[in-house]
């Protein structure tokens, strides 16, 4: 088996996981499979760039906004490695949201993975959409078989992403939510001036009505927004993002703004930010963006920092 650096797994809920588990402590109590280092899980993606913090980033962003998903796995295949042995797997039936899933986490990942749709490299050929249960010799096949046919695993909800070091080293678990975007509406005004410290009414008021002014929601809750318009030059300018204090740290505000460059028309987006703010700062440029220029005396000893991101 190829080692890779990084894996990014969809972990599944808890009666689903003991379930999985279970299978192979019995297979491994009888000497059928190996003893598993992972956690039962779905393989969404094996990466050999050693981009670790990017990855990181990009998955927390990504499992911010989706939601939770069921899939079916309703039987069992093999796939022949070296010295007769084989991989055991479950294998998922086919889903739309599933390989929507699949495909919108490659889309914003892929470019860190060698070969986006395959677990291993050129040497070997084993689709990435599976559930690991062990490796096992091939003459032990036809009997491990037949004992699973009688014990289908069935539903199972895929709830957190997690990303481990090869083989066993988990380096970050990010529980899937249910994020939603939505331009506001007056309605949302009063709801909004919650998250807003400033309270900076006029302007957030303005912003709704000419339809620049897009909501975050968390199960249906409003956690954050951002006001995008083509103020600065005729490009379009990310003017405020603003998340809720308790929601911060939790990939919503990486979320909300790859929403707001997605809603973005122009080629070239702009930011701003006070040099104090790091936390900004360093979400920009995980986010892509990178400085442009700086204007001094708009705060006191604390000049306004602007980035760009252009559209390829």
């Amino acid at each position: 088996m190829i080692e890779h650096k990084d894996l990014v797994l969809a972990r599944f809920d808890k009666v689903s996981d003991l379930k999985i588990r279970k299978i192979q402590t019995d297979l491994w109590a009888s000497g059928s499979i190996d003893k598993q280092d992972l956690p039962p899980h779905l393989l969404l993606a094996a990466y050999e760039s050693g981009a670790l913090a990017e990855i990181l980033h990009r998955t927390a962003s990504f499992a911010a906004r989706q939601e939770r998903i069921q899939i079916h796995l309703p039987s069992f295949g093999f796939s022949p490695l070296a010295a007769k042995t084989a991989l055991l797997y479950a294998a998922p039936a086919y889903s739309e949201k599933l390989f929507d899933f699949y495909y919108a986490f490659h889309e914003s990942l892929g470019e860190h993975c060698r070969k986006p749709d395959r677990l291993y490299s050129e040497e070997a050929d084993l689709s990435v959409l599976h559930t690991r249960i062990g490796t096992l010799k091939l003459e032990q096949m036809p009997e491990v078989l037949l004992k699973l046919a009688l014990h289908p695993i069935g539903l199972v909800r895929i709830e957190a992403l997690e990303v481990y070091t090869y083989p066993q080293r988990l380096s970050q678990s990010y529980p899937l939510a249910n994020l939603s975007f939505k331009l506001a509406s007056p309605a949302d005004l009063a709801q909004i001036m919650q998250i807003d410290d400033l309270k900076r009414t006029k302007q957030i008021s303005q912003a709704i009505l000419a339809g620049q002014c897009h909501l975050v929601k968390k199960d249906g809750r409003i956690v954050g927004f951002g006001l995008l318009n083509n103020s600065f030059f005729a490009n379009d300018f990310v003017e405020l993002l603003v998340i809720a204090a308790e929601y911060r740290r939790q990939g919503i505000g990486a979320a909300l703004l790859e929403y707001l460059a997605g809603q973005s028309t122009r080629k070239k987006l702009f930011i701003s930010t006070n040099q104090s703010n790091l936390a900004m700062r360093s979400l920009l440029k995980k986010a892509g963006f990178y400085f442009c220029g700086q204007i001094d005396g708009l705060d006191a000893a604390d000049p306004e920092l602007f980035f760009l991101k252009e559209k390829l």
